[in-house]
């Protein structure tokens, strides 16, 4: 097996700054804030396939998310 080692310096962009450009549009608008609810506040390999699901772009049908989206309007 070949072994082949990258180092930051290899990459046209730190991974960092790749994260900060990425669209995050199409994610639950509470992944980059999440609630100690969420799915991956404490993700475990149970938690894997909800938080893809529900994290990603089929948000709006998750609980969790509409629960902290009626809190949010209320707060208005």
């Amino acid at each position: 097996m070949q072994v082949i080692e990258y180092e930051i310096k290899d990459f046209e962009m730190p991974l960092i700054e790749m994260a900060k450009k990425e669209d995050f549009s199409r994610l639950c608008p509470f992944v980059q804030n999440p609630d100690d609810d969420c799915y991956i506040v404490t993700l475990d390999s149970l938690k894997v396939e909800a938080a893809i699901y529900y994290c990603g772009e089929n948000f709006k049908e998750c609980d969790i998310y509409k629960k902290l989206a009626k809190a949010k309007r209320k707060e208005k």
